[in-house]
């Protein structure tokens, strides 16, 4: 007991007693070394958190480059509404389907079936009939009873007492008149269509070398 006051004391504890801490022994001139190395390995895991960030931004630029705007659907073109090119011209003769203006034996007419064309005389011939249009051409007869067929590319001649045919390859040439002589050319034929030619020169008898051969008769002597 002391005086004026009262004293604690902690009550023993049991089994071994508590070690008090000891001070710090660790030496100054080891702090610097540790320091070192601590370093170097701040600075790489700095340095790989940046490389990390580099990959990311070149991996995000590299998505947004491949991206492609979305494209608009092609319009229709013009060309699919409007009619090919290369089909080919509509049929035309220079006198249309205006028979009568063969009647002096020149013409260019239009035919798809069977018509009567009056003429006045050339090839020694009245009339011509165009009796069927083929997909090859024509099928004709005259009022002189003469029948026949005409092709594209082919010249029919007739004339008093005869007639006559020439074909050619190519593009038809149109017939030169010739006095006495009624030529026919079919110029296309396309879709039950035909494009009748008549060419003649004059009327009259045709070329001596068209004309048949006069007989000798023999010379009797009594």
């Amino acid at each position: 007991m002391g005086r004026g006051g009262a004293r604690f004391t902690a009550p023993p504890t049991s089994g071994t007693a508590r070690a008090e801490p000891r001070p710090s022994c660790v030496r100054a001139d080891r702090i610097l070394p540790i320091r070192l190395l601590i370093a170097p390995i701040r600075t790489s895991v700095i340095d790989v958190k940046r490389a990390a960030v580099l990959v990311l931004l070149v991996l995000l630029a590299g998505c947004s480059g491949d991206e492609q705007p979305a494209t608009p659907a092609a319009a229709p073109s013009s060309s699919a509404a409007t009619p090919s090119s290369s089909a080919p011209p509509a049929l035309t003769a220079a006198d249309g389907r205006d028979y009568n203006a063969c009647a002096d034996g020149t013409c260019e007419v239009m035919v798809d079936g069977p018509v009567d064309i009056a003429l006045t005389g050339q090839g020694g011939l009245h009339q011509l009939s165009v009796a069927a249009v083929t997909a090859d051409g024509i099928d004709f007869a005259t009022d002189g009873g003469g029948t026949g067929s005409l092709t594209p590319g082919c010249v029919s001649t007739l004339y008093e007492n005869g007639s006559g045919s020439s074909c050619s390859s190519g593009e038809p040439e149109k017939p030169k008149p010739v006095d006495g002589v009624l030529a026919m050319q079919v110029v296309e034929v396309r879709d039950g269509i035909a494009v009748l030619r008549l060419v003649s020169g004059a009327v009259g008898p045709p070329p001596s070398s068209l004309r048949p051969p006069v007989p000798v008769l023999p010379t009797w002597h009594p």
